[in-house]
């Protein structure tokens, strides 16, 4: 899980497919967190996990 680097209370959650219609590519799945909910916003393809603020698993 990655925290958004334009909206830290939107986490992104990647999950990679082979094979989809334009190639192997990562589903992009943006959560908004609110108070007692959360959402989603979007959620998109592309080749490779972008930029953010890893929360989940934590690098030791």
């Amino acid at each position: 899980m990655i925290q958004s680097l334009s909206d830290p209370e939107a986490r992104l959650h990647y999950r990679f497919y082979v094979g989809t219609r334009v190639g192997d590519k990562h589903l992009c799945v943006v959560v908004k967190l609110a108070q007692n909910d959360a959402f989603i916003l979007t959620a998109y393809l592309v080749s490779k996990p972008t930029g953010g603020t890893q929360i989940w698993p934590k690098s030791t």
